[in-house]
């Protein structure tokens, strides 16, 4: 696996990304609304398999 600083942190993260964002569910960031609704636990994880 082949990483990459992120930025001036000195962390690190792999170059590869699962896109997950899509089946995280609603959440709120600085108030704002963000995330999909109405995703199924099971649909979720078969986009893992």
């Amino acid at each position: 696996m082949k990483y990459i600083r992120l930025g001036r942190t000195g962390l690190k993260a792999s170059r590869l990304g699962a896109g997950c964002w899509g089946i995280g569910g609603p959440f709120l960031n600085l108030g704002l609304a963000g995330g999909w609704d109405g995703v199924k636990e099971k649909e979720a994880k078969d986009a893992w398999m």
